[in-house]
């Protein structure tokens, strides 16, 4: 079938943000004696899935042997002494396999199989760039923050303590060996930084629990998704959303917090600085494709056209 431009952008950043979006004051709540079963089937379910995830990453990027994997259920894949340095000259983001484990991952989210294929297409794209930067921020949380380091997802460190020179200093040029490879650099490490001090940090004050991190991850995909989704999908979207909620506030007032309210809204208001980075994340990408600063994956290049079937 003929592929053509979608107009429209990844998502809309003042739609997406909580401040605007609105969803939040129309969350409907059911009586907790009618849900409260689904609503930990729901959690246990995303724990699982994120669970899953980590173990795919671990047996990938670490030397963990796979017998290992089955002992615990993996909140985090990396270990301080399993973390490698950050090679600026051979990153290039996702690659084919990081995507089949974005897309094993979606794969479970429940109702993700209702979606026309189209609105598939868009929640998957969503939820590649919300990992990318809110996995780097929990794994940075988990054993980066203590040390200074932005953990990246695929377990790469930057030491931010002293903080890289950006690239873009005067006579930062003669630091690099080519043009080209100064070019990338100052594309790359500018993001990187806002990726630490802009959401790495404030994260990592929220001192989540692994349940409020997968929670909240996949409530952020299914809310920026929202707006490029049809009409059909909004449908199946929101009820996936309102539940979310609900599973937060459950699993918060289950800890035995004073007031579950005031720790939720502080989850939900994190959900406007995330989002701004994911935001930052795929303009950044945009440009790197664009003008072949990066040389990315094809599959890549294909989720940043934004193109429907």
């Amino acid at each position: 079938c003929q592929r053509v431009l979608s107009n429209s952008p990844p998502f809309d950043i003042h739609q997406a943000s909580t401040s605007h979006a609105g969803f939040i004051q129309h969350v409907q709540f059911y009586p907790v004696v009618e849900v409260e079963n689904k609503i930990f089937e729901l959690v246990d379910h995303y724990v699982r899935t994120e669970a899953s995830l980590n173990d795919r990453r671990k047996i990938m990027y670490t030397d963990t042997q796979i017998r290992d994997v089955f002992d615990t259920t993996c909140e985090c894949p990396y270990e301080n002494h399993q973390l490698k340095p950050f090679n600026y000259k051979s990153f290039c983001g996702f690659v084919k396999h990081d995507f089949v484990m974005i897309l094993d991952y979606v794969n479970q989210f429940p109702e993700f199989q209702a979606l026309h294929k189209n609105d598939k297409n868009v929640v998957y794209r969503m939820a590649c760039a919300v990992d990318s930067m809110l996995a780097s921020a929990y794994y940075s949380y988990k054993v980066g923050i203590e040390k200074e380091r932005l953990i990246l997802f695929n377990g790469d460190y930057i030491n931010m303590n002293p903080i890289p020179i950006s690239g873009d200093e005067p006579g930062a040029g003669t630091e690099f060996q080519t043009p080209q490879e100064h070019e990338k650099y100052k594309t790359l490490m500018p993001l990187k930084l806002k990726q630490y001090f802009d959401l790495a940090i404030p994260f990592a004050r929220l001192e989540v629990s692994f349940e409020e991190y997968v929670l909240l991850k996949a409530l952020i995909i299914w809310q920026i998704s929202n707006y490029r989704l049809l009409e059909e999908g909004r449908a199946i979207c929101a009820p996936q959303r309102d539940t979310i909620v609900q599973a937060l506030h459950k699993v918060v007032e289950e800890r035995g917090d004073e007031d579950p309210a005031i720790r939720v809204g502080q989850l939900l208001l994190s959900m406007s600085y995330i989002t701004e980075q994911v935001q930052a994340m795929t303009n950044s990408y945009l440009v790197m494709t664009f003008f072949d600063v990066v040389s990315c994956d094809s599959i890549m290049y294909d989720l940043l056209s934004f193109r429907d079937d």
